[in-house]
């Protein structure tokens, strides 16, 4: 675990040198140094990290928090909020639909 976290804090610094976000980079880094890669692994069971990705959901939803300026809201919240319900509505009915279609209830 602690080679996953180097592996980060080294992805992380060079996405900020060269302008590049850091999520892309650690999704590529998963992706190169998982157990479902060839070559090296820093994890050979994917489980192990499975509260820490948890709680990188949480710091990531945060961070993106932090980021949202509440001049941005006063000027385009209503604009947010449709577009914002519209995909909620969409996404909800669609996948009420789909359990429905397969024999589901609605407490699936």
């Amino acid at each position: 675990m602690g080679g996953a976290f180097l592996a980060a804090a080294v992805l992380a610094r060079l996405g900020g040198r060269i302008g590049l976000p850091t999520i892309p980079l650690f999704i590529l880094a998963g992706i190169l140094l998982g157990p479902h890669t060839p070559g090296y692994t820093l994890l050979s069971n994917p489980h192990d990290l499975e509260m820490l990705s948890a709680l990188g959901l949480v710091l990531l939803l945060f961070y993106l928090g932090l980021e949202f300026h509440m001049d941005d809201l006063r000027t385009g919240g209503r604009k947010m909020a449709i577009a914002g319900g519209t995909y909620l509505v969409l996404n909800v009915g669609a996948g009420l639909g789909f359990g429905f279609a397969l024999g589901w209830g609605t407490s699936e």
